[in-house]
């Protein structure tokens, strides 16, 4: 019967927002983070509307603001989600890794950013991007793997104040229901001027007027212009800068419906791996589940070469190359570890590594 302490109110008010600070790092890093703060979201958990959102704005594939920053070299990496989640108020952050012409071409990054955003508002809610986000959410808790027992333990611990008793193990996964009214009102707190602008760089050396007091990090903080927030607020997918490029992510095909499992053949044991080619250029192993019984697969293929790391030189090559290789690939896979699909590609002593599972 006891109820948990409750803290109305919100640490931001109209003084603290509409707001630009740059940062001075410790170590060396270009970013952009803007902030949003809002109502509580820990109620919606049957919803999750905060998660549809992130889906949409975190999306990598085609259309989506990260493969357009990256085609104008502005951007390495883009994350969006909530940040803050207390009993009274939450935050909703979208933070993008800058280039260094990232960082000098700031202002359009976050008009990019809010050109997909006035295109979410005018499309209004899909309940198809909905139902594949609450399937592949049904799908993960479904098929959840084991867990060390004390970060079980720990995790279930936090749940149980967050979630009534038929929810603690399910709730922070599953989306039960749709929601198109509340993703309209997180949606509605997603404004230039409802926002904190964080830019860090080093290049802000010298140029900041304040010292935070407990860990005595460098800052400057200033008042977004009014012709900047004009700017923003009007930023749309049709101005010459975005020039249509912004859409709704593809739909998904990659979302598994069937998870019926074969039945391995009779001559192959279940209990040890089995050789099904061996030739002077390849090996292939293969061992059945036989302890989980899920439909899950593991795949490791190496590919062999000397050149990869006979010199310190081939090595860096070799990296770079994995590196290309795996961004060149980010629409693909990323669409497939949407699906709980995941796909990699790493250097390893022998040559080239890929991984799917």
């Amino acid at each position: 019967e006891i109820m948990p302490p409750t803290f109305p109110g919100t640490p931001f008010g109209k003084a603290e927002l509409a707001k630009r600070i740059h940062v001075v790092p410790v170590k060396e890093m270009r970013s952009v983070e803007l902030s949003f703060p809002m109502r509580e979201i820990e109620s919606l958990y049957m919803e999750k509307p905060a998660r549809y959102i992130s889906h949409l704005i975190g999306h990598e594939g085609k259309g989506s603001i990260l493969e357009l920053l990256r085609q104008k070299g502005w951007a390495n990496d883009l994350a969006a989600g909530e940040n803050q989640s207390c009993s009274d108020w939450s935050s909703f952050a979208v933070s993008v890794d800058l280039t260094d012409e990232g960082l000098e071409m700031v202002d359009e990054v976050v008009e990019i950013i809010f050109a997909y955003i006035a295109l979410l508002r005018q499309s209004g809610p899909q309940e198809w991007v909905h139902d594949e986000t609450a399937t592949v959410a049904a799908m993960s808790f479904r098929f959840l793997s084991k867990r060390q027992p004390i970060d079980y333990v720990c995790s279930l611990a936090g749940c149980m104040q967050l979630y009534p008793e038929e929810h603690i193990l399910s709730g922070p996964y599953k989306i039960w229901e749709y929601g198109p009214g509340n993703i309209d009102r997180l949606m509605s707190y997603i404004t230039v001027q409802n926002m904190v602008m964080t830019v860090v760089s080093k290049t802000f050396e010298g140029a900041t007027d304040k010292t935070e007091p407990w860990y005595g990090t460098e800052y400057s903080e200033q008042t977004i212009s009014v012709g900047q927030i004009d700017r923003w607020t009007k930023a749309s997918n049709e101005s010459e800068l975005v020039g249509g490029a912004l859409s709704f992510p593809e739909r998904n095909d990659m979302i598994a419906s069937d998870f019926s499992i074969r039945d391995t053949d009779e001559g192959i044991p279940k209990d040890e791996p089995r050789l099904l080619i061996d030739t002077s250029t390849c090996r292939c192993w293969y061992k059945p589940d036989n302890v989980f019984n899920m439909p899950k697969v593991n795949i490791m293929a190496l590919l062999q070469s000397p050149m990869a790391t006979e010199s310190p030189e081939s090595s860096v090559l070799a990296s770079l190359w994995v590196q290309i290789l795996n961004e060149h690939a980010t629409e693909f896979t990323y669409l497939a570890a949407m699906a709980s699909l995941h796909c990699s590609f790493s250097n390893a002593g022998k040559g080239i590594e890929i991984h799917v599972r």
